[in-house]
């Protein structure tokens, strides 16, 4: 589960207290030992020795996880508390309690979840941390990687502005829009990377951009306000039930246009300007009516907007979905996204289409990278605590910070193999 930046020195704090207390939130510690802290709060178990408390705390967490497959919506309180308490009385200890018992206590349970994942972080992301951890507050182990991205952001930009694309007949030879996809799998370092780029490239001696970091979604944490220049609220335009893609797009571009206009309203400004969308298959879903990739649409026609200014954008995300939405695409679906109607009726407006896509960027060498900051091991020590900060930089982080068990572990690996789907307690332990 996500934890903020506060967990050690809370728990530390709520350690030294002598009496439990049953107001308990997110900042104050870990799951396991919230559900502790919870169970000492109950008169069935208040005079339960804590190793005992902690295996009753896992069996709740493990079963409250298979809940939230059936029931991510945090307002599903009933049928998470049903079917909490159906797991629940076929588990010791809670079998011995009666029935009404155990009915109240779950209930209070739920209620208490609720009303701390509503200061915290969603319910349906309680798998991993929050997308902001760890991300301001570690520096970089080697620039390699940023070196690589900010080469490649400048030869987009110059391949895709230069006179012999820009002037090319052939539809085929010229590039859709000046925009390229970033795909890495989870925990590689995508976001702190994007982070990096805004925060030390603007800044370098040969190149000065003007950059934006953007995600795509709506803020769910504090902590993402210091990463993040923007974010995207794209359901409410699902909400507002217009068909009218000419009404559409400059609802959804208007964001964007406010962000770059610090730059722009200066016609004597021709600083390069660099858009970076983190978790961008947000934009790539099926919303209402709309065709999948409706707003990534959108916004890659924005991209090709003339101004005085050159535009790129990196739209960064877990899932080759982002890379396969080309014009060949757009044609085979009849989409009037990149419409034949809107441009023609505006051409001046917008550099020509083409069909060809930059490459994909993957670089991410960063397997490994915590290893220097490993904790000292003894022969006792498991290959497991020997070799964890060997691995993914965010798993070596939250291992560092003592934020990995076999419940957030179990957790993790629920959402990266089965990506979501509602599978039960017993085919997850079976299989």
């Amino acid at each position: 589960a996500a934890t903020t930046a506060a967990t050690a020195t809370a728990t530390t704090a709520a350690d030294q207290q002598q009496q439990p207390t049953t107001n308990m939130t997110m900042e104050e510690t870990t799951d396991l030992d919230w559900y502790v802290r919870f169970l000492k709060s109950q008169d069935q178990f208040k005079e339960e020795q804590d190793d005992d408390l902690r295996s009753y705390a896992e069996r709740i967490d493990s079963e409250y996880n298979d809940v939230l497959m059936l029931y991510p919506n945090s307002t599903a309180s009933e049928m998470k508390g049903g079917t909490l308490t159906g797991a629940l009385k076929n588990v010791e200890p809670f079998n011995k309690m009666p029935l009404l018992d155990l009915k109240a206590m779950v209930k209070q349970l739920i209620q208490q979840i609720t009303a701390r994942n509503a200061t915290t972080v969603n319910t349906s992301e309680r798998t991993f941390v929050g997308i902001d951890f760890q991300i301001a507050d570690t520096d970089l182990t080697h620039n390699y990687d940023l070196k690589a991205l900010a080469n490649y952001v400048r030869r987009v930009l110059a391949k895709y502005y230069s006179t012999e694309n820009l002037n090319c007949q052939e539809t085929k030879d010229r590039y859709i829009a000046p925009y390229f996809c970033f795909i890495q799998s989870s925990g590689m370092g995508k976001t702190k990377l994007l982070y990096e780029f805004k925060k030390q490239i603007p800044n370098s001696k040969n190149w000065k951009p003007f950059v934006k970091l953007i995600l795509c979604r709506k803020q769910k944490s504090p902590g993402e306000r210091s990463v993040f220049d923007h974010f995207l609220d794209l359901p409410k335009f699902e909400d507002m039930g217009r068909s009218d893609f000419e009404l559409l797009y400059p609802e959804v571009t208007k964001q964007l246009v406010d962000l770059i206009r610090p730059v722009t309203t200066n016609d004597n400004n021709h600083q390069d300007i660099v858009l970076l969308f983190d978790e961008a298959h947000y934009l790539t879903g099926t919303f209402g009516k709309k065709k999948a990739g409706f707003f990534f649409r959108i916004i890659r026609l924005w991209l090709r907007t003339k101004r005085n200014n050159r535009v790129v954008a990196v739209f960064t995300g877990t899932t080759s979905k982002l890379s396969n939405f080309t014009f060949d695409d757009d044609l085979k679906q009849n989409i009037t996204t990149d419409t034949r109607d809107h441009v023609s009726s505006s051409s001046d407006n917008f550099h020509e289409r083409g069909e060809k896509m930059f490459d994909t960027f993957c670089t991410s060498t960063t397997v490994g990278c915590l290893r220097g900051r490993r904790v000292p091991t003894t022969t006792a020590s498991s290959e497991y605590d020997k070799s964890i900060c060997y691995g993914r930089p965010l798993f070596a982080a939250m291992q560092l910070r003592k934020e990995l068990n076999p419940t957030t572990m179990q957790n993790i690996l629920k959402r990266m193999l089965l990506l979501g789907l509602n599978v039960k307690g017993t085919e997850w332990s079976n299989n």
